[in-house]
């Protein structure tokens, strides 16, 4: 059974898009958060290969401290890469769908509007 749209209201097909975009971007989010759980958890527990790294070298281990001096900790690197994936693979789709969109707009036909004759 075929449903059909009533003349005077056209389906709005931007907002269907953006909600199901928004759909998506929760679900996509949600995907990784539970994916990289693991890891990131794993990166606060244990001593990361990149603290290893730091103790051989003394210069290098001065940079380390004063960078934890001002608040920058090294262990949050998996979790900035993870919040960057789940936030900006969402937007970046958005963009390029609003593009579309308005590339697509171009491509309308203007109806005139009808006077009398």
């Amino acid at each position: 059974m075929l449903v059909e749209c009533p003349a005077e209201k056209p389906m709005n097909l931007k907002r269907g898009f953006f909600r199901l975009w928004l759909v998506g971007s929760v679900l996509f989010s949600a995907a990784v958060a539970v994916y990289s759980a693991p890891s990131i958890t794993e990166e606060f527990n244990e001593k990361s290969a990149f603290d290893q790294y730091l103790q051989r070298d003394p210069d290098i281990m001065a940079y380390q401290k004063m960078l934890r001096n001002v608040g920058v900790d090294a262990r949050y690197a998996m979790l900035g890469r993870v919040a960057v994936i789940a936030i900006g693979v969402p937007i970046g789709v958005l963009v390029i769908g609003a593009g579309l969109f308005w590339a697509a707009s171009g491509f309308k036909t203007r109806q005139l509007p009808r006077g009398p004759p």
